[in-house]
């Protein structure tokens, strides 16, 4: 998000471009970093989106509006929960969501905006982890964000390793909740950057925003992309689609009934009545 406001922009017009980007690519479930929202903001943005969107945040206990904050946005007109739960395991860092929908899917996801400073980034996930066990919260099954560091040299321009503590310390995690960085596996020698900044005269670019998926869902998720946000912000956009074995098929063109329910008569009472 780089902020509740950009230049120019207004926080309510930041997030109609928000509102604009979820309806237009038909997003479900929208995850986002250095969100820099306080109560007060956060109310003036659900009451304006709220007819459509559901919106929950998890800001910096010390600088809500300054720093950090993460946010799930979920567009009710694709995807309408029975059950929502969420739980901040890190406030303004770590939030974790799990959705039921459909009649028996439920979706684990855990949104993170992981400290830029490497020193800290072993003690975020030890933290974010002990608060997952004491909780008894389950592993989640996408863990999607800014993760601030990248596993391997491919993905960062000019081309090098990061730092080995922070790397080991989210492969440790990896490892333990079992899941793993799907668009890598899918592409394995592509090189795609999600955020660009000048320094001095150099250009450096990195793939540091990225979306792991548990190993078991890997082959559930399809149509990665990764794009130029229309939201002012400094990093691109990182979207897939994921589909559970017992979800409706949804072929192209306009949405239909199969033609023999025209026929039975038990639909045809219910809709009556």
């Amino acid at each position: 998000m780089r902020g509740g406001t950009a230049r120019n922009t207004t926080l309510i017009q930041k997030w109609s471009l928000i509102s604009k980007m979820i309806y237009k690519h038909r997003i479900a479930v929208l995850a986002l970093q250095e969100t820099h929202l306080d109560q007060e903001k956060t109310r003036q943005i659900r009451e304006c989106f709220s007819k459509n969107l559901e919106i929950v945040t998890s800001e910096d206990p010390d600088d809500p509006t300054g720093k950090a904050g993460v946010a799930f946005v979920i567009n009710k007109t694709v995807l309408n929960p029975k059950e929502l739960m969420t739980k901040e395991l890190l406030p303004g860092r770590a939030l974790f969501l799990k959705i039921k929908w459909l009649e028996s899917c439920e979706t684990t996801l855990l949104n993170v905006y992981v400290p830029t400073t490497r020193a800290a980034q072993k003690p975020f996930w030890e933290t974010v982890d002990a608060e997952r066990r004491e909780g008894r919260t389950p592993c989640p099954e996408f863990v999607l964000g800014d993760f601030n560091v990248t596993e391997d040299k491919i993905d960062r321009a000019p081309a090098h390793l990061d730092n080995r503590t922070a790397t080991e310390a989210l492969r440790k995690i990896r490892l333990e909740w079992e899941i793993q960085d799907a668009w890598r596996h899918a592409y394995p020698n592509e090189r795609c950057f999600t955020y660009r900044a000048g320094n001095g005269e150099q250009q450096i670019q990195s793939r540091i925003d990225r979306i792991y998926v548990a190993n078991h869902l890997q082959q559930h998720t399809f149509n990665w992309k990764i794009e130029v946000s229309i939201v002012p912000t400094d990093h691109w956009l990182v979207q897939l689609k994921y589909a559970p074995n017992d979800a409706p098929y949804t072929g192209k063109g306009r949405w239909s009934w199969p033609l023999t329910l025209i026929k039975d008569q038990n639909t045809i009472e219910k809709i009556i009545k």
